[in-house]
């Protein structure tokens, strides 16, 4: 393991999915340590990398992240997440992903998150959801890698006020 591996004293990655209300998408963005994913990437081709923009080195994450972050609807059947890319930072490796599909269809769904389990003893993984009105938090492990989203139908239609109580005289 590398010096730079060492830098911070956890292993977790970030993921929010939340809907856009001005694109009617669900965006999915993961942040994990550059750090981690050098130290993954390192231990495959058994000498040091430092992962970049490189376009292989972006090919690497695109088919590591398929490979290990997945939704399927309650029936198995995959929830297709289109690539949108990837950044880096510092200290960042922010990955994006988004599903095109009706938002309404992901009122319950699986989520399957196995990045980097297996490569650090105490990786954990959160997933934060907020789709529509739902807000959901998620902590994945290395033996729980999966779970179950049913989010509460949302109100789409606006509340009706009340009338002021009045007293006949």
């Amino acid at each position: 393991m590398s010096s730079v591996a060492s830098a911070h004293t956890y292993n977790a990655i970030r993921t929010t999915i939340a809907s856009n209300p001005n694109s009617d998408h669900v965006e999915i963005i993961h942040k994990v340590f550059i750090d981690d994913l050098n130290t993954v990437v390192s231990r495959e081709l058994s000498e040091f990398h430092e992962l970049s923009n490189e376009t292989s080195d972006l090919v690497w994450i695109r088919e590591y992240w398929t490979e290990r972050f997945a939704m399927t609807s309650p029936d198995g059947t995959p929830i297709v997440l289109e690539w949108v890319g990837a950044e880096f930072d510092d200290h960042f490796v922010w990955v994006y992903q988004e599903y095109t599909g009706p938002v309404e269809s992901l009122s319950k769904f699986w989520v399957a998150n196995r990045l980097l389990f297996g490569e650090f003893k105490h990786q954990i993984n959160t997933v934060d959801i907020a789709i529509g009105g739902s807000k959901e938090a998620l902590i994945f492990t290395q033996h729980a890698v999966r779970h179950l989203v049913e989010l509460k139908p949302s109100s789409t239609k606006p509340a009706i006020p009340k009338p002021p109580h009045t007293h006949a005289h």
